[in-house]
Formats: structure tokens, C-alpha cells, sequence
């Protein structure tokens, strides 16, 4: 930035070289601050893209076995819940919102059936197939460990109840998931219905809650269902 007859001594030509750098320093944080927002922006856009969640500890909650390579039918309907499924979607839903840490006394009136306290053990697998259960829809003889979802996938093929990713469950159908893609599952669910191409269900110990979620019938990170009477 020149001004005629300025120099390096001159108090003005100083002046305006202060004023000059302090504007360089300026621009080069708002640069840096806008780059920054964006790739914040980015980040928040890209993981609500991810569809639902869940929690869970593998030991606990995950379930084995392999994915399906069927294409789901994206106007797939499952159509209403029988009377009984109902039963159990009726009681999943009365639960919505509890939390491990403020409300386990609730959940554990569920857990507990079989073994599990929700304050100190991984509970989604305790929380499905005890209502599941409890509603009449899910016989349970034979299943060595329901709080343990490789052993309920390894069950339900025993079984011949059990659906690859793919197929199109029914309300009050479980859900099993594999996050890792590693062949063992780490969540399971309750399907609450499904529409237009997608699973909406109701998990426990979702982000250490209950809470509904919903995925595409095709997701890489569903591994299959075990079919229920309802």
C-alpha cells in the first residue's frame, strides 16, 4: 500500500504498514474460522445421514451370523400389528424415554427377568425378548442365554425362525444388527413397522436409553430378524 513520498521513517508510512498487517491478520482468521464452520456443518450433515444407533456390548448384547445379499422391495409395507405383537409394541413404546441412569429402576422391572441390571450390564437383548416374551409371542424353550444375541441368532436358525437382511419383518419381530459388518452382531431391537422402505423400531439401551429408531430395509448395518407368532 504506497502513498507518495512515504518512507520507511515516515511516522505515516509506518502507521499504514501496522494497519496494513493487522487487516492480512484479520482476513487470515475469518478464513480460518469459516473453514472451520464448514467442516463442522459437514460433519453434523454427514452423521444425522447414519440412521438410528444403538448401544451395546457384543458380550452381552451382540448376535452372530451372516448378512443377506436379497435387494429389499423399497415400497416394502409390513402392514399392521397382529393382536399380540401388539401387546408387546404397546409396552415398548410405554417405556420410550427411560434412561439406564435415571430411570433403571423401571427398566429392570424387564431386565431383571432375565438376570440383567440395566445400571451395570449391557440390557438390549434383555429388554427385547423379555417383552417379546412376556406378550406370548416369543417361545423362548431351548434359548441357552437370551441376554447374549449370538446365542438368539444361533437359536433362531436352529429354530428356522430366524430372516437374513433383506427380507421384509412384521411388527413385534426382532431385529438384530451388526454394526462392525464383522459377522457378529452388537444390538438387537423390537420392529415397531415398516413403510415405504424403511424399519422403524424400538431398541433398549439405544444411546442408553429406549428409543425408537428407523433404518432402510437394505442396511449393511441390519444382520436379520427372528421371526415371532404375532
Amino acid at each position: 500500500m504506497g502513498v507518495a513520498g512515504a518512507t520507511a521513517q515516515n511516522p505515516m508510512f509506518q502507521m499504514l504498514e501496522m494497519q496494513n498487517q493487522m487487516l492480512t491478520t484479520m482476513i487470515g482468521l475469518l478464513m480460518n474460522l469459516m473453514q472451520a464452520q464448514g467442516q463442522k456443518m459437514e460433519g453434523a450433515l454427514s452423521s444425522s445421514g447414519s440412521g438410528g444407533g444403538g448401544g451395546g456390548n457384543s458380550a452381552i448384547s451382540g448376535g452372530g451370523g451372516g448378512g443377506g445379499s436379497q435387494v429389499a422391495d423399497s415400497n416394502a409395507s409390513s402392514g399392521p400389528a397382529g393382536p399380540s405383537a401388539q401387546g408387546a409394541l404397546d409396552k415398548a413404546r410405554s417405556m420410550l424415554g427411560l434412561n439406564e441412569n435415571s430411570n433403571a429402576g423401571e427398566i429392570n422391572k424387564i431386565t431383571k427377568k432375565t438376570g440383567i441390571d440395566s445400571s451395570t450390564t449391557p440390557w438390549c437383548a434383555a429388554f427385547a425378548i423379555n417383552i417379546l416374551k412376556d406378550a406370548g409371542i416369543l417361545d423362548t424353550t431351548g434359548l441357552k442365554n437370551p441376554n447374549y444375541c449370538p446365542e438368539i441368532v444361533r437359536w433362531a436358525k436352529e429354530k428356522n425362525i430366524w430372516m437374513e437382511r433383506g427380507s421384509t419383518p412384521k411388527p413385534g419381530d426382532a431385529i438384530l444388527f451388526d454394526w462392525g459388518a464383522d459377522g457378529t452382531s452388537d444390538h438387537i431391537g423390537i420392529v415397531e413397522k415398516v413403510e415405504n422402505g424403511k424399519i422403524t423400531t424400538i431398541e433398549g439401551n439405544s444411546s442408553d436409553s429406549v428409543k425408537r429408531n428407523t433404518y432402510e430395509i437394505g442396511s449393511s448395518k441390519i444382520m436379520g430378524f427372528v421371526k415371532t407368532k404375532g
